[in-house]
């Protein structure tokens, strides 16, 4: 099973299905309405509520492209939080099972920035 973190056109969706992802869950922050029987779709609020009840489970790999640096500056929604981001993986590692892995695609530039309140 994989989880896609952050996800306004289902790209990854599409390569972990075609990579032979049994089950393929999806967090973001916007409503999605998967028709598609091998994706499930979570906000934050259910994300959570889905974790402390159990019902959640674990995943074999994680996948997010361009999201998590959005973390913490409110863009989404989210609360503002400097460690937003940070946060944000670990979380993931919390729902990753033991040697599971992560595909993490982040932008890069020559010096540590933030740019308010597009991205890190």
């Amino acid at each position: 099973s994989v989880l896609v973190i952050g996800s306004e056109r289902p790209w990854l969706e599409a390569a972990a299905l075609l990579a032979g992802a049994a089950k393929v869950t999806t967090l973001e922050y916007a409503e999605i309405d998967s028709q598609h029987p091998q994706i499930d779709t979570y906000t934050p609020s259910a994300f959570r509520a889905a974790y402390m009840d159990g019902t959640l489970g674990t995943f074999d790999a994680i996948l997010s492209h361009s999201s998590l640096e959005h973390s913490g500056l409110g863009r989404y929604g989210d609360a503002l939080n400097p460690w937003g981001d940070i946060l944000s993986l670990a979380r993931a590692w919390c729902v990753t099972k033991e040697h599971g892995q992560m595909m993490l695609g982040l932008p890069t530039c020559s010096k540590d920035a933030v740019l308010w309140n597009i991205h890190r």
